[in-house]
């Protein structure tokens, strides 16, 4: 079993905001000891609980985290923490993986093969580091969300819910309903 991370990242943010485990504990409606417990990993922070923290703290360092270690997803990406973290720096790291990303999906031959069986050694070898790429670009662009809402209040979960209304609206997804504005982890 892996050692989680989330209680660091939860007592880190906590810190950064300048907030006691008390407070958090308050605003979360559990005992400052549990808040204790969970930030030195001596138990695990249930889910319903982590959407409550991503929620009071606004952190989508946190809800990175979270999602990182779900089980459920393993589309999520870890927050760069080793990047530094400066807007430019962030914006390059973002801007180098969508290129590499952007050069290996072109050089996709896939035009009628609408099967496995159709592809070649090459088209799969081909379609491995190009989806390496893509999922590269995912963990950049999270962090420089994650870094513009906490630089600039970027708001992160209305942005995301404006895009859910547009791929909706462009006929790419089916409607469905969303908790709006609610936990999204």
């Amino acid at each position: 079993m892996r050692h989680s991370m989330v209680g660091t990242v939860l007592r880190e943010e906590r810190e950064r905001l300048g907030l006691s485990q008390r407070e958090v504990a308050a605003a979360v409606g559990v005992d400052r000891a549990l808040i204790s417990h969970w930030e030195r990993g001596a138990t695990p922070v249930p889910h319903h609980m982590a959407c409550r923290l991503v929620k009071v703290l606004r952190s989508d360092r946190l809800r990175a985290q979270v999602c990182f270690e779900c089980e459920a997803s393993s589309l999520t990406m870890p927050y760069l923490d080793l990047v530094d973290m400066h807007p430019m720096t962030v914006t390059s790291v973002v801007i180098e993986e969508l290129m590499e990303a952007a050069d290996a999906l072109k050089t996709l031959r896939l035009a009628n093969k609408r099967s496995a069986a159709q592809l070649s050694e090459a088209d799969v070898a081909a379609m491995e580091f190009a989806g390496e790429q893509v999922i590269d670009l995912l963990a950049a662009v999270q962090t420089l969300l994650a870094g513009w809402h906490e630089w600039y209040g970027f708001d992160v979960d209305r942005q995301a819910f404006k895009g859910y209304e547009k791929l909706f609206a462009r006929g790419y997804a089916t409607r469905q309903e969303y908790p709006a504005f609610e936990c999204v982890v």
